[in-house]
């Protein structure tokens, strides 16, 4: 995790984020570590030795549908993976990872690619708009828009809470317990956890031809008569109704696994773009009722935190709420409408098209999804 997200995530963060602010007094107060000092040695350790289950299933507001297993890079459960994973069964999920040395160099690397200012307060990290978090770390820098890094002595802990709905104020209560526990680890095994979470995985939506969510029939009752059978390619399929002035096409895309995340980024960046482009709060929130009039809503509601509900600290026009649906979230923004369940997140851009049409053309395909 720590090593995919060194340049992709540091790039999303630049772009959405500005840099870092002094503290204030309204820090979140995270608790003390016991440890002083980083591992000396990087021999082989169990990450999932560094969390109670109990801080983490608080965190996701479920219990764990499998104890904490290593896994690779946040991949496939594997015994001698080098991060933790704690996940639900309907498969939102958090990930630790510890780089046990060389921790101070790499979260370097991060700030430089991210161009963030150096945090000038021990223990602190600024969010923005008067908020901070705090905890026993050295140093901590958040990337994309829901991985926390925490550096002590030369050991880093990055907590990625992307695939759930966990905060960063959580993150930061988790990444201080994970310190806490650096010295006096946890009698976890997450290498034994692997078998089932391997069965957990086998119980993810199988990929199959995105066409056949929605049959032509269906799409037709939906959408309208269509000028010819729907077009799959890969993880897509597209509908296409007679051209009035342009052509109208419902291009649906599907992301099977990861689409947690996804959704969570995709909301940051929405928000991100508008916020960019608007010159303040009040503007924000005329342009969001102004540009959601009307059939083709291109934004949404502000009031959504930063990552679509995350920090509370940073109020950005990330998307309007799609109401209820055959799913866990859904939202309509200015990148288009996006929708999430177990983990698999389908998407329409509305350029040009019906954002009711669309939300209906979802929530048929959602519902197949078992």
């Amino acid at each position: 995790m720590i090593r995919r997200h060194a340049f992709a995530g540091a790039v999303i963060l630049a772009a959405l984020a500005g840099c870092g602010r002094s503290a204030s007094p309204d820090a979140v107060e995270i608790g003390s570590a016991s440890t002083n000092a980083s591992p000396t040695s990087a021999a082989d350790r169990d990450p999932c030795g560094l969390l109670p289950r109990k801080d983490v299933e608080a965190a996701l507001g479920s219990p764990l549908a499998v104890p904490p297993y290593r896994a690779q890079m946040n991949g496939p459960p594997q015994p001698d993976g080098e991060d933790c994973v704690y996940e639900t069964a309907d498969f939102h999920r958090i990930a630790l990872e510890p780089a046990w040395t060389g921790g101070a160099s790499t979260l370097r690397m991060y700030g430089m690619v991210q161009g963030m200012a150096d945090q000038k307060m021990k223990g602190t990290l600024s969010l923005g708009q008067g908020a901070t978090l705090a905890g026993d770390w050295d140093e901590a820098k958040v990337t994309g828009c829901c991985t926390l890094l925490v550096l002590l002595g030369d050991t880093m802990i990055s907590i990625d809470v992307s695939s759930s709905n966990a905060s960063l104020q959580q993150a930061a209560t988790l990444a201080n317990a994970a310190l806490a526990h650096l010295d006096k680890p946890l009698d976890i095994d997450g290498a034994s956890a692997v078998p089932a979470a391997l069965a957990l995985e086998a119980k993810r939506p199988t990929r199959v031809d995105p066409c056949s969510l929605v049959s032509r029939a269906e799409a037709e009752a939906l959408l309208g008569p269509l000028i010819a059978a729907p077009v799959s390619e890969g993880d897509s399929c597209s509908y296409e109704l007679p051209t009035q002035g342009l052509r109208q096409i419902y291009e649906l895309k599907i992301r099977w696994h990861g689409g947690y995340a996804d959704y969570r980024e995709h909301n940051a960046m929405a928000g991100g773009i508008v916020k960019a482009m608007l010159p303040g709060e009040k503007d924000m929130k005329k342009t969001a009722s102004d540009l959601h009039s009307g059939n083709n809503a291109e934004a949404g509601s502000i009031d959504k935190s930063y990552g679509g509900g995350d920090t509370g600290a940073q109020h950005m026009f990330s998307g309007v709420d799609a109401g209820q649906g055959p799913w866990d979230e859904a939202t309509t923004s200015i990148l288009g409408f996006a929708a999430v369940r177990k983990d698999v997140q389908m998407t329409i851009d509305v350029s040009g098209v019906r954002a009711d049409s669309a939300h209906k053309l979802v929530a048929s395909a959602m519902s197949k999804i078992h």
